[in-house]
Formats: C-alpha cells, structure tokens, sequence
C-alpha cells in the first residue's frame, strides 16, 4: 500500500486501488482484513496425485537446508502417510498456502502456532476467503474485518491488539483481501515502519 514501508523487491499497488482497500466504496466488493504474520511462505500442492511441498520461491522443500522447510517438508509426509491428505481434502492441481511461524523472522511470537493457512488456490482461481476456515489441523490466519466498506490502517489499528492475535513483541502488519462479484480481485499489504526483516532470524526462541 502506499503508506506501507517496502522492501527491495516490493511492488505498491496504486492510489486508484488502495482507495477501494480505506476510503471509497464500491459496489458488489468485499474486504477482508488480516493480520500480517512474519514468517515463511511454504505450500502443498496436488500434482498428479503426490503432493508436493514448496518454498515460497517455487523450490521443492525436500532437499533445503532451511530447517523450516525440513520441518514443513516431514509434516506434509505424516500426513499423507497417516492418510490424513489426500485428493478428497485437496484436489489435483489445487494449492493450500502457509505462513511458517517455526522460525523467527523478524517478528518473535508467544502464542503463535507452528503454521497459519493464508491462501487456498484451485486451476480456476482463489477461493472466497469465507469458503474455508482450514486445512487439517491448520487454521486460517486471523480475521480482524470482513465486510463491504473500506476501512483505513489507521483505523483498523484502534481495534487490533498492539501484539497481534499471535503475541508478537510488536505486530508486523496487515493485508488486505478484495474480492468483486465473487471473485478474488487484489492484495494489499500494509507493513509498520519501523519493521526490521530478519532481525531475529538468528534467534531460537525468546
């Protein structure tokens, strides 16, 4: 978003978008608002019947040297091992999306769980953010508004708890969901200024 501190490698959405996430109203649009968890970005998908768990940058976790892609990696093959993921819970070509809260980032948590479900992605595109609320034992990330007007930061900040709803030390952000006429639309992210990346990507626990 515009008011959002970027890294390098962020893309802004424009004026005429982030007006329809905080200020104008505009028909047959609906807005979702979560917390922004600080984590990593992995995801299973259903490819040809074996399910697949990926980075964010589109690798294949088994193999990394990351220990929250290992870790992610094992956890996706419990489950189709115990039968507890198959192509009933996740059709082929399907992806489920996690923030990985395993490792801290640059956020440190108290009572955040190992894993967030964020996104759910079929060969048709999104699905409605009110059309799942998990995946196994994962639950969606927090909703903190849902509804049909725009609503500013600064405003949906006086009602989100300083820590989050994951015990941050200080919370990272927020995203922003558009859906229009029934289907997803657009993203938007808001970060807090003073967020530091990886500033405690070194750190174990707390």
């Amino acid at each position: 978003m515009p008011n959002s501190k970027r890294g390098a490698n962020d893309k802004g959405i424009h004026e005429g978008m982030a007006v329809y996430c905080e200020s104008k109203y505009r028909k047959n649009t609906k807005i979702h608002i979560t917390e922004k968890v600080d984590g990593a970005n992995v995801s299973i998908v259903n490819i040809g019947g074996e399910f697949i768990a990926f980075s964010r940058n589109g690798y294949k976790c088994e193999g990394s040297h990351y220990t929250h892609h290992i870790k992610f990696d094992l956890m996706v093959k419990e489950w189709v091992d115990s039968g507890m993921l198959s192509r009933f819970n996740l059709p082929e070509g399907e992806r489920v999306v996690f923030e990985s809260l395993t490792t801290p980032h640059g956020t440190l948590y108290k009572d955040a769980p190992d894993y967030v479900l964020i996104d759910w992605i079929t060969p048709s595109g999104r699905k409605l953010w009110d059309n799942y609320d998990n995946f196994l034992s994962v639950r969606k990330v927090k909703t903190i508004y849902s509804g049909l007007i725009p609503i500013s930061v600064e405003d949906i900040l006086k009602v989100t708890p300083k820590k989050g709803f994951y015990g941050a030390n200080k919370m990272e952000g927020l995203v922003y969901r558009i859906e229009r006429a029934g289907n997803f639309d657009f993203f938007a992210k808001w970060v807090r200024h003073d967020y530091e990346e990886l500033k405690y990507s070194k750190v174990d626990n707390f």
